[in-house]
């Protein structure tokens, strides 16, 4: 009798794991919104994402844009930053 009590249990312990990892929770429904969120925020203009323009960049100075863009390309971080231990303090 307890061999069989334990089969159902093993059965009913699966089934019910089953439909639990079927179910979506609330962090997959929302799950990537804040990220498309803020890259919307960030557009200039909206209309450009589904037709963006072949037309150059006004307004700016082309010499310091390319030293701009330069600059980011060729930036590195000191290795000395990262190497300092971290220190976390709690009130001793």
């Amino acid at each position: 009798m307890s061999n069989k009590l334990t089969q159902i249990t093993i059965v009913l312990g699966a089934i019910a794991l089953s439909t639990v990892a079927c179910t979506s929770s609330a962090v997959e429904e929302s799950y990537g919104d804040a990220v498309r969120s803020n890259v919307h925020a960030q557009v200039y203009d909206p209309a450009t994402i589904t037709n963006p323009s072949s037309d150059p960049v006004e307004g700016t100075d082309g010499q310091r844009m390319e030293a701009v863009m330069e600059s980011h390309r060729n930036q590195q971080g000191s290795a000395e930053s990262v190497a300092r231990p971290i220190v976390i303090d709690v009130g001793n």
